[in-house]
């Protein structure tokens, strides 16, 4: 007797069919589910990574190259500007890098650059020292450019004084259009903030690049050097500053100049 489907019968195969497919379709949307949920943890995780890696290049940035002048700072450099610029005598404009033509109207001040130092008590040892942070202190002064027509004549320096911000000095015109060159060489429109470095004991600027590492220190061409490539101030102005120095090579000579300097100083 061949077996005859009933309708009961028809009923329990497509009510266990519709059973089978419908589990079968839950299993998928769970594959589904899961694929989409990894793909958005991987993609997290990348995302964590690449802000990682972005946030210790900018704190190391950070760490020479300064977060930004404090607000009194800035209104201190705006009112003492004019002030400062009201006393320069018509005949010695070029000593503070004008010319006899210059609209101090136009005059704008740039970004400022906080200066920092080495002391001679960092160098006393002998141990060889490559990293600039090492030997690198901040100070209270800050650097404004005083630019015409976009380009550095001069620098504004602001300090603090009995808990006060005041502008004290306008000139280093040979600093700032060396700082021209620093800054057209490494702009920050391409990521780069170098940082200034002077050591009055020696009569001499530095600058490094924090975005280039630790080990880079190049000193500025001043115009009571010669024009050699030891100082970086060989070939045209635009690419002068193109190769940084080594700052193992110039923490060395320095300890020499500053040999003979008070350590206290």
């Amino acid at each position: 007797m061949f077996f005859r489907e009933t309708p009961q019968v028809a009923g329990a195969l497509a009510a266990r069919g519709c059973f089978w497919l419908d589990l079968l379709g839950f299993f998928a949307t769970m594959v589904s589910i899961r694929k989409v949920r990894l793909m958005i943890l991987k993609t997290l995780i990348s995302l964590a990574v690449t802000l990682s890696l972005l946030l210790i290049r900018v704190c190391g940035a950070e760490s020479l190259a300064g977060a930004g002048a404090p607000q009194e700072v800035y209104r201190a450099a705006s009112n003492g500007l004019p002030v400062f610029l009201g006393k320069v005598p018509l005949k010695s404009r070029e000593l503070y890098g004008f010319t006899p033509d210059t609209d101090f109207s136009k005059i704008q001040l740039g970004p400022p650059a906080l200066l920092r130092t080495i002391r001679p008590a960092t160098l006393s040892s002998n141990r060889t020292v490559t990293a600039v942070s090492a030997v690198v202190s901040d100070t209270t002064m800050w650097f404004f450019p005083v630019l015409v027509e976009g380009e550095a004549k001069a620098m504004l320096v602001v300090d603090r004084h009995d808990g006060e911000w005041r502008a004290v000095s306008l000139g280093y015109a040979p600093l700032a259009a060396e700082w021209n060159h620093v800054l057209h060489q490494w702009p920050a429109a391409r990521g780069f903030h170098p940082a200034l470095i002077g050591v009055f004991q020696a009569n001499q600027f530095y600058f490094t690049i924090p975005e280039l590492g630790d080990a880079n220190l190049t000193p500025l061409f001043m115009p009571y050097q010669s024009r050699t490539p030891a100082n970086a101030a060989a070939g045209p102005p635009a690419s002068r500053y193109a190769v940084v120095g080594e700052s193992s090579n110039e923490i060395a000579g320095l300890r020499s100049r500053l040999a003979g300097v008070r350590l206290d100083q």
